[in-house]
């Protein structure tokens, strides 16, 4: 743990619990089904994730297209709700992490927008040191430019950079830039790694 400065939390299955209520309220309350919305998802939604496409100037064009009864700042603010159900356990590792010294960062896909609600709306910032999205990257994980932006705008070593991410791929190749990254299963796999490493 001597050389450890900084670990990064990936945020959909790591900081998020995992869920589909959003798009089972979207089905069952207004018929919006995955035949509707997987242009959008599969399309220029990426584009918002890379940071090429605003969420806010895309999405209004679909939303016409879907038995949507309601304004696009409804749309964002529910959708946005519903996919941040955040483990207090996490913030909680955060919490004795920083308590020693060493940073916490969210290493996210994620658009601006909800990258902003996460930060700002649920107060994030009290939590971590930074947020390193892709949409502000420029590019997502796996690709290998995304560890090597993450790492210089931490000016960091990569080996000096733990990371938990509950996709297989992102870890390997996180671990492929030199990081200590670590797939996330379910908080005991966390809870192991801070007993181990006398993080407490």
């Amino acid at each position: 743990m001597s050389t450890l400065q900084a670990v990064l939390f990936d945020v959909d299955g790591v900081l998020c619990v995992p869920s589909l209520r959003f798009a089972a309220y979207l089905e069952r309350e207004h018929g919006i089904t995955s035949a509707h919305t997987r242009e959008f998802f599969q399309g220029v939604f990426l584009e918002c994730i890379d940071g090429k496409a605003d969420l806010r100037e895309v999405l209004p064009t679909y939303l016409a297209q879907w038995p949507w009864p309601h304004d696009l700042d409804s749309f964002l603010a529910r959708w946005f709700g519903e996919e941040s159900l955040i483990d207090a356990r996490v913030l909680n590792a955060m919490q004795q992490l920083r308590d020693r010294g060493i940073k916490c960062y969210l290493a996210t896909n994620q658009e601006q927008h909800r990258s902003n609600y996460l930060w700002h709306d649920l107060g994030m910032w009290r939590w971590c040191d930074g947020i390193l999205a892709s949409s502000s990257l420029g590019v997502r994980k796996p690709e290998p430019c995304y560890f090597a932006l993450a790492t210089q705008q931490l000016g960091l070593a990569p080996a000096s950079i733990a990371f938990w991410d509950d996709t297989q791929a992102n870890v390997v190749a996180a671990q492929s830039h030199g990081w200590q990254a670590q797939h996330y299963r379910d908080y005991s796999d966390l809870a192991v790694w801070l007993n181990t490493n006398s993080i407490n």
